[in-house]
């Protein structure tokens, strides 16, 4: 029976109710779960990431082989000394002209010359012909006697296998 002084609430007074909070323990029990799925997604992601890289390099050497080639059937043998002679109308000479002059008939091969995408040259257009690879401002290096792309970087730029960028071939 209920005490009439008492409502039925108050007849057994309750603990005062403390605010919920996460303890300690469950903190660093999310923070290591976190950890350990970054630790499984950054080298995911870097991987794709440097696929990525692999893929667009190649693309491009090949690219700009296909364009070396054509000039060099087209120009009795010769390969280009200069970057404008893939991008500009020549004459059999390699003389550069103008779109629409019929003594420049030969060409373009490229609308434009592409850059590097990441490396020490990243983003400086050009095609260095000849001399040593990665000594000159330009993102390709074109061996005047093979005819051979490559990226114009150091030896010391690598991939994430540890193989120089500058012995990357065109895709196959």
């Amino acid at each position: 029976m209920r005490h009439p002084r008492f409502p039925l609430s108050q007849t057994h007074p309750r603990p005062p109710q403390r605010a919920r909070a996460f303890s300690l323990i469950e903190l660093i029990i999310v923070i290591v779960i976190i950890g350990a799925l970054a630790a499984i997604a950054i080298p995911r992601v870097s991987a794709v990431t440097e696929r990525a890289r692999v893929n667009a390099l190649r693309q491009d050497i090949a690219t700009l082989t296909k364009a070396v080639e054509m000039y060099r059937a087209e120009h009795e043998g010769q390969y280009p000394t200069k970057a404008a002679q893939l991008t500009t109308p020549t004459d059999t000479d390699g003389n550069l002209g103008a779109d629409g002059d019929p003594d420049y008939a030969y060409g373009p091969y490229l609308r434009q010359v592409p850059t590097l995408a990441f490396g020490s040259m990243q983003g400086k257009p050009g095609i260095v012909f000849g001399g040593a690879i990665g000594a000159a401002e330009g993102s390709w290096h074109l061996d005047i006697n093979t005819g051979v792309i490559r990226a114009n970087l150091k030896d010391v730029e690598v991939d994430n296998n540890n193989v120089a960028w500058n012995t990357y071939g065109p895709a196959e």
